[in-house]
């Protein structure tokens, strides 16, 4: 009989392969061999954000909180998911042409999720720069140079700003 952790195992095997259709199959079967394995959904939320697959990787970050929720290193996932989930909303609606204050919005929460998104901070430098607002702009991607200092898209914004601001 194949247990959750053979299957959990030939997803590893699959994710070295890089086949990560074949890793989300594993581990779904993993999941029905145990669905109150909280390992096992956190396990395929990390897998379907690889994916860019950014709902269902929050639906199993949910899934691996609710079933565990003393663990931190869940709850960490479940916030990264949420700020990554919030900052492609937000890219969407940019693109889409919507008003900025809503996006503004979007991204100030993805922010406050998770500190460290530079997505959020370069796509909130650009609302910011939208609106007019090129010290706010500034100050976003001066954060993200001093989480990435090699960050050269925010390095180019950044001089262009800087150039505007003289």
């Amino acid at each position: 009989m194949v247990t959750g952790e053979d299957y959990i195992h030939r997803a590893y095997n699959a994710i070295l392969q890089k086949d990560y259709r074949l890793a989300v199959y594993y581990f779904k079967k993993a999941i029905q061999s145990d669905p109150d394995n909280a390992s096992y959904r956190y396990k395929l939320s990390i897998t379907h954000a690889r994916n860019n697959d950014l709902a269902e990787a929050l639906k199993e970050a949910e899934a691996a909180c609710y079933l565990n929720p003393d663990v931190p290193l869940y709850r960490q996932h479940l916030d990264s998911m949420k700020s990554r989930y919030l900052t492609q909303k937000a890219h969407d609606a940019m693109e889409k042409g919507e008003e900025t204050t809503a996006i503004e919005s979007l991204l100030q929460q993805a922010i406050s999720l998770n500190p460290l998104n530079t997505d959020a901070k370069l796509l909130l430098s650009d609302v910011y720069e939208k609106q007019g607002e090129l010290t706010k702009a500034q100050k976003q991607l001066y954060e993200i140079i001093e989480l990435q200092p090699h960050h050269q898209i925010a390095r180019k914004h950044l001089s262009q700003i800087n150039k505007r601001l003289t």
